[in-house]
């Protein structure tokens, strides 16, 4: 194996990283809809603070991958049109991977948008109604639903 494989095969790994990493925040995303509508229940905005810390790991795992990505995508690029063409498959599976990352992003994105008209509508009712949220921790019910729910809602791998 050349030095220009290797380096396509740390850019696929860091790729499939970064695939897995948004999977886990589109999960996250989507099951922090659930939260919000129901946010009338405390321990529900306390399990939603839960999945938004979370979800930053993820995020700091896309933001670690992408650096990496672009360190070594930088080392190859010069060379990469014809490196490529000894090791086609390598290459066709980084366009999938790409193509997958920026599905899922584009997914990511609409669903924080739906969260955020949710929270923003819930601020509004809040405001109106001078109730503030309780820092209240769920309770074990509340918990073991909430999991329940996102597990069934999780992504298959």
């Amino acid at each position: 194996m050349n030095e220009f494989e290797i380096k396509v095969d740390m850019l696929i790994s860091s790729l499939e990283k970064k695939r897995e990493a948004l999977n886990a925040i589109l999960n996250i995303t989507e099951n922090q809809n659930l939260v919000l509508s129901d946010s009338s229940n405390p321990a529900y905005v306390a399990m939603f603070n839960e999945m938004n810390a979370i979800k930053q790991e993820n995020i700091d795992e896309v933001i670690e991958m992408d650096s990496l990505f672009q360190g070594v995508f930088g080392g190859i690029s010069d060379g990469f049109e014809q490196g490529a063409e000894d090791c086609k498959a390598k290459v066709a599976l980084m366009q999938d991977l790409i193509t997958e990352v920026l599905e899922t992003d584009i997914k990511i994105r609409s669903a924080e948008q739906k969260n955020r008209l949710i929270a923003d509508d819930l601020r509004q009712i809040s405001a109106g109604s001078g109730n503030q949220p309780s820092k209240s921790q769920p309770n074990g019910a509340v918990r073991n639903h909430l999991l329940k729910q996102y597990e069934k809602n999780k992504k298959p791998e």
